[in-house]
């Protein structure tokens, strides 16, 4: 959520995102990554490897929601 947040390096670059959204976008997000990670992980990948990949799809996504940078 504090990545979404209004004074964040995110909104500062892409634009602010209003309090009321910040949360559940935050939570969709979240939810969406795990969603996405746990539908395709091998389970014998190390929980490291896993990790990686969640993180990398939260950035995704994030970016994906934010859109491209305000000018």
């Amino acid at each position: 959520m504090d990545t979404l947040s209004p004074g964040s390096v995110v909104s500062k670059r892409y634009g602010a995102i209003s309090a009321a959204e910040v949360e559940d976008a935050a939570r969709l997000i979240e939810k969406e990554a795990f969603d996405t990670i746990h539908g395709s992980s091998d389970s014998t990948s190390p929980g490291v490897e896993i990790l990686q990949q969640y993180t990398n799809e939260i950035t995704r996504q994030l970016l994906e929601y934010v859109g491209p940078p305000s000018r």
